[in-house]
């Protein structure tokens, strides 16, 4: 069987009215031609201007465990900041999860806001005794109401994590990046459910269960430079919870990235390296490009290829098994 690949016309716009109005993606169109190389063009850089940061005292809408006051003196060097938002441990040395919600610069809907990332700079450097350790969790909010998933987390991010981490040069500050396309996926088939590309977003929740008052200091983090972006991946993320599914049945790739989205394709391998189409076939749809569907019972390697902001091809596997 000929594999199947997806181009996305680019169309400014078009996937975020697409999702809105909740129609088919007509943009995407079948071709079986290669991507010329020379259309690739360079990712843009970060822009981190103040123009719609959104970390100011004011913005502030609830803290678990923290205390929240206005931050002027240490300041991100990621761009330049007026203020910022110092957030003071009140739990001591209890293992309990520290949050605060902040209300984002505007509102926006889901649809708008589908394919761009959660960016913020993050001091880390007196949270806790071992510094460096314990990324925070985001989750998108409402009116102070959680919406989709969470993530983040943990000592170590993976390769497939769909959230980034960047240090500062003093290495007391990380740059975070949390897929949206993770936090709230909306590209879903074959009756699996997701928010409404219409759902309201107008905060960010910030978790951390990793602030620790240390050596006689209260421990203390602070947030800079908070806000949504549309700038694309360099590289993608994988949120599966399992990698097995049935023969029969359809199953959903899911993959996270940031940016507007030009071009799918998924193909696979069997355990030998070779090229098959014997135990999957990848099945895009007007509603997602990322599903496949099973056929008989065995292991195959899922690699997805996408192009996103006119950038070069990124990839990502997985290893699936194909049940009875």
């Amino acid at each position: 069987m000929r594999k199947r690949t997806l181009i996305l016309m680019p169309i400014i716009g078009l996937l975020a009215s697409a999702m809105f109005l909740g129609t088919g993606y007509a943009a995407w169109t079948m071709n079986d031609s290669s991507v010329d190389d020379t259309i690739r063009v360079d990712i843009q850089d970060w822009d981190f201007g103040e123009i719609s940061d959104s970390a100011h005292i004011a913005n502030v809408s609830q803290t678990s465990n923290l205390t929240a006051s206005q931050e002027t003196a240490l300041l991100s060097d990621y761009a330049t900041s007026i203020e910022a938002i110092r957030l003071t441990n009140t739990a001591g040395t209890s293992g309990v999860d520290h949050s605060v919600n902040v209300t984002l610069d505007k509102t926006y809907t889901l649809g708008n806001i589908a394919t761009w990332k959660v960016e913020f700079d993050y001091y880390h450097a007196e949270k806790r005794s071992q510094a460096g350790k314990g990324y925070p969790k985001v989750q998108l909010l409402y009116n102070n109401s959680g919406k989709g998933n969470t993530y983040g987390g943990g000592n170590t991010i993976s390769p497939t994590s769909v959230y980034l981490s960047t240090d500062s040069a003093d290495g007391k500050w990380w740059h975070l990046e949390y897929f949206i396309t993770a936090l709230c996926p909306t590209m879903s088939d074959h009756g699996d459910t997701v928010l409404s590309p219409s759902q309201l977003i107008n905060g960010v929740k910030i978790v951390d269960s990793n602030i620790y008052d240390y050596s006689g200091n209260t421990a203390f983090i602070i947030i800079d430079n908070l806000k949504l972006t549309n700038t694309s991946s360099q590289r993608l993320g994988l949120f599966n919870a399992g990698t097995s599914f049935k023969v029969g049945k359809y199953y959903w790739m899911k993959i996270a990235w940031s940016g507007e989205l030009q071009y799918v394709n998924i193909t696979f391998i069997d355990t030998s390296g070779n090229p098959t189409d014997e135990y999957a076939d990848y099945t895009p749809s007007d509603k997602s490009p990322f599903y496949l569907y099973g056929k008989k019972a065995g292991t195959i390697i899922a690699t997805a290829t996408l192009i996103v902001g006119g950038g070069q091809p990124l990839t990502i596997s997985n290893t699936l098994t194909v049940t009875n």
